[in-house]
């Protein structure tokens, strides 16, 4: 975002609840509304979403027919503030607004009568692009990759991937990759977490075998959200951290 963008709190919308406390823009039509972003941010909005680079990334996962989110619902900018946090969870595989008085099913199922799909097909990758020059492990706000099966039988804690400045994290979206940051941001002088998020989709999953045909929102792991601590990341310690 702009500078002055950035320092400004009506440009965020905060978004807290026992899950996650974080802030973005909002999603559609707040992520297209260029005249409030920077001219830097605008054109790193429109390489991510090129051609060229959805051509990138289907050579570098071997995923078909992608395409890229122009509304950029549920991505875009965010910046985490101290105390934020976001629990383990698997993204939702397509999104849904609906009419008012009526809430999306926040599990697997069909829309509801009401619900518009707005998302442009299956949810297939995640792309963060994190923006924190200096960044240290003890102040939170890492990136976390989690391992489990189809039937949640096991949670084991695979990755860690600090938010250092132009570090991307690309990886694919199924029913079992689970990810979040349950260290929270602690950053001696306040300073937030910034990233930006940019999702991918397919017409049809034929392909990955990960992925429910039902519709679904977000769908968080029980339980891990009353384990975040600022001295969590003293002793839970993944497989693999990029420092």
């Amino acid at each position: 975002p702009s500078s002055s963008a950035s320092g400004d709190s009506s440009f965020w919308k905060s978004r807290s609840t026992p899950m996650g406390a974080k802030r973005g823009r909002g999603g559609y039509p707040e992520n297209t509304q260029a005249e409030v972003f920077g001219p830097s941010t605008v054109r790193l909005f429109d390489f991510f979403q090129s051609r060229r680079f959805v051509a990138f990334l289907e050579t570098l996962t071997g995923i078909r027919n992608l395409t890229a989110d122009s509304r950029m619902i549920g991505g875009g900018p965010f910046s985490i503030v101290n105390g934020g946090f976001l629990s383990l969870h698997t993204d939702f595989n397509k999104h849904q607004t609906c009419e008012k008085g009526i809430s999306p099913i926040p599990t697997y199922g069909e829309p509801k009568p009401g619900c518009t799909v707005v998302t442009p097909g299956w949810r297939r990758l995640n792309l963060l692009m994190y923006l924190n020059e200096g960044w240290r492990e003890e102040w939170g706000g890492s990136f976390e990759l989690w391992e489990t099966d189809p039937r949640y039988s096991f949670l084991q804690y695979s990755k860690k991937v600090l938010p250092l400045l132009n570090r991307i994290a690309i990886f694919s979206v199924t029913d079992v990759s689970i990810h979040g940051h349950l260290d929270p941001v602690n950053h001696p002088h306040g300073e937030a977490r910034k990233s930006l998020s940019f999702y991918y989709y397919t017409p049809t999953i034929d392909d990955e075998p990960l992925i429910t045909p039902l519709l679904h929102e977000s769908v968080y792991m029980p339980g891990h959200a009353a384990l975040r601590s600022v001295e969590r990341w003293r002793t839970m310690v993944p497989k693999h951290t990029v420092r």
